[in-house]
């Protein structure tokens, strides 16, 4: 056998890259930090076979002419391959389980949020007492509280991940799923969906912020009162002509056909970091970009042409700017 080959070094060495990368995310709540663990535990686990095959590798492209195969050559093959892997297995079982107990968060005192995908946005709806309070895209969540996402979806199956907070779970029609999560540490994180649910799926992302417990309320507050705004008639009749049969704006309109739930509640938009679930700046630009060609922005969303001349743009973009509950967003420029 010859020298061996600068690919199988190139490959086995990308492997392994790809494979570190797995773990360059820090953890920011326990789920995260249970599954880190067990990943770890895997990966150096994983080294050992890896570290025999390419020894064998490396021995057999050394030799210098065809040799018998021995019995000794058969043996180690067993213990080796399948002894030493069986032994291996074991670990990583017991962990997996610990692992699955682990993801449980215990406490009393539990925010419980709804969270329900669309091709290709998060609707989001905090159930706080009697009353719900509905946003989109961006998830705001309390630190060092127990939090149940109640998970489904309104079309097809897709999925959550947000690597630094937990693993992902499927969002499913017709059933409601539990993830049970925690954060530690304020910041942002970012998800998206991790399950292909169509055109766009690699635009369906979700934005994660974890605000001290006392800021969290603070904000809750505000995205639950509704909007203060003051605009023309015109601009009020456009918006209700072109977005109001799918979009809702609370406070802003009394006859509930304006009350659209089909697409994002927009009653604080103005307040989001970004659009289009996050994959476009919260700009006067980008939001008009948006709104004239939703499908070439997002191919496949649902959201139609609405075919608004200049003027009707104008007085839809005027309206939207004012959806600020919250004071001047961070990051909106």
């Amino acid at each position: 056998m010859g020298r061996i080959h600068p690919r199988i070094v190139a490959t086995a060495g990308l492997a392994l890259l790809v494979s570190a990368c797995g773990a360059v995310v820090e953890p920011a709540g326990p789920g995260a930090r249970s599954i880190s663990d067990l990943w770890w535990l895997m990966f150096w686990l994983g080294l050992i076979p890896i570290a025999i095959v390419v020894a064998f590798i490396v021995a057999i492209a050394l030799r210098r002419h065809k040799e018998e195969s021995r019995p000794n050559d058969q043996r180690i093959v067993v213990y080796g391959g399948v002894v030493l892997s069986s032994l291996l297995l074991i670990p990583v079982i017991v962990m997996t389980a610990v692992t699955q107990l682990d993801l449980g968060m215990s406490g009393d005192d539990r925010l419980t949020v709804e969270l329900t995908g669309h091709q290709f946005w998060w609707d989001i709806v905090y159930i706080d007492g009697d009353e719900r309070v509905r946003t989109a895209n961006e998830l705001h969540l309390p630190t060092d509280m127990p939090i149940d996402l109640h998970l489904t979806s309104i079309d097809v199956i897709h999925s959550v991940w947000i690597p630094e907070i937990h693993g992902k779970m499927d969002l499913i029609p017709g059933q409601t799923n539990t993830l049970e999560i925690q954060v530690d540490d304020p910041g942002i994180y970012q998800g998206r969906c991790a399950e292909f649910c169509g055109l766009s799926h690699a635009l369906m992302q979700l934005t994660v912020i974890a605000h001290p417990p006392d800021e969290f309320e603070s904000w809750l507050e505000a995205e639950a009162a509704p909007a203060d705004i003051d605009v023309e008639t015109g601009q009020l009749q456009t918006y209700a002509n072109s977005c109001g049969p799918c979009h809702t704006i609370r406070g802003v309109f009394d006859d509930p056909i304006f009350e659209g739930d089909f697409g994002p509640d927009l009653t604080h938009l103005a307040s989001r970091r970004q659009i289009g679930a996050n994959i476009l700046p919260n700009t006067r630009e980008a939001l008009g970009r948006w709104i004239i060609d939703p499908q070439g922005v997002k191919p496949g969303n649902r959201m139609p042409d609405v075919n608004l001349d200049a003027g009707a743009l104008t007085d839809i973009l005027d309206l939207l700017s004012q959806l600020d509950g919250h004071g001047e967003a961070e990051g909106n420029d």
